[in-house]
């Protein structure tokens, strides 16, 4: 597993993920998902603040010859770190 995502897991050990839609045209496809997890471990030096956390994106996929060949993941991380206390947004 690439240790960029390993990092993920290390803070947020228990996570569920639901997967809400999936729209595909040709070779490409886009799933839209939702992760609830608690902070668990430390997080980008953050440690662990023991908060829940839910956090909405999507994930684009390109498919060739029924294998995934490129995949980039879309979420919000500023909405996270203001979920676990580390900065606030302001709001309009």
């Amino acid at each position: 597993m690439h240790e960029g995502i390993q990092a993920y897991f290390d803070a947020f050990p228990v996570l569920a993920m639901e997967t809400e839609r999936i729209v595909c045209r040709g070779e490409h496809g886009i799933v839209y998902w939702r992760a609830e997890a608690t902070h668990l471990g430390d997080f980008l030096g953050i440690p662990a603040s023991y908060q829940r956390a839910i956090v909405c994106g999507c994930t684009g996929v390109k498919v060739r010859r029924g294998k995934v060949v490129h995949m980039r993941d879309y979420w919000d991380v500023n909405h996270l770190l203001e979920q676990l206390g580390v900065i606030r947004l302001r709001r309009r």
